[in-house]
């Protein structure tokens, strides 16, 4: 699941495990990374946690204190992570258009949006699919490594998976990188 943290600015933050490890002899090439996704459930809950979490700080009847657990505003962090893999839809072109999308919502779980919501997950995991069980990502310098792995570990502006169609940054669905 989404490790949620206060981040050196003040703001909050999720985490993205990193594991590393000294080459093997027999690597074939100087940099190699694995990236293991969460499984489908695990992702479809992601997503129905950040929904629920806005609900209950943007439009639930009476807003959840609970909502912002040691002052951290957890709907401002799943709008985030939501527009994070989403950003190629028009409903997530911007956190006001995520936000004019979520105000659908009749209920914190209306599965009017929340099937919608895991169908894009879905076709995200089936692209990511297309790379193998477990992703392997490698590379001759750390400049062309860090490119690579990009969108696994953090949003950035026009992000590119290799070998997928995808235009998001996944790095909310991955649940280690080795």
């Amino acid at each position: 699941m989404l490790t949620v943290r206060k981040t050196g600015d003040g703001s909050v933050g999720t985490l993205v495990p990193l594991e590393f490890h000294q080459a093997s002899g027999s690597q074939p090439v100087p940099i190699m990374l694995y990236v293991f996704m969460q499984p489908e459930e695990t992702c479809f809950k992601i997503i129905a946690d950040a929904v629920a979490d806005i609900w209950n700080t943007r439009f639930a009847p009476n807003n959840d204190e609970a909502a912002y657990p040691d002052g951290f505003d957890m709907g401002h962090a799943s709008i985030k992570i939501l527009c994070t893999l989403f950003n190629d839809k028009d409903e997530f072109a911007d956190e006001e258009a995520a936000f004019r999308f979520l105000a659908t919502l009749r209920t914190v779980d209306d599965p009017s949006v929340l099937n919608k919501l895991k169908q894009w997950v879905k076709d995200i995991l089936g692209e990511l699919n297309k790379l193998g069980n477990t992703i392997a990502i490698t590379a001759f310098n750390a400049i062309d490594m860090n490119s690579k792995l990009a969108p696994f570990s953090q949003t950035i502006r026009d992000p590119q998976i290799e070998g997928t169609k995808l235009k998001c940054s996944v790095w909310p669905l991955v649940a280690q990188v080795k």
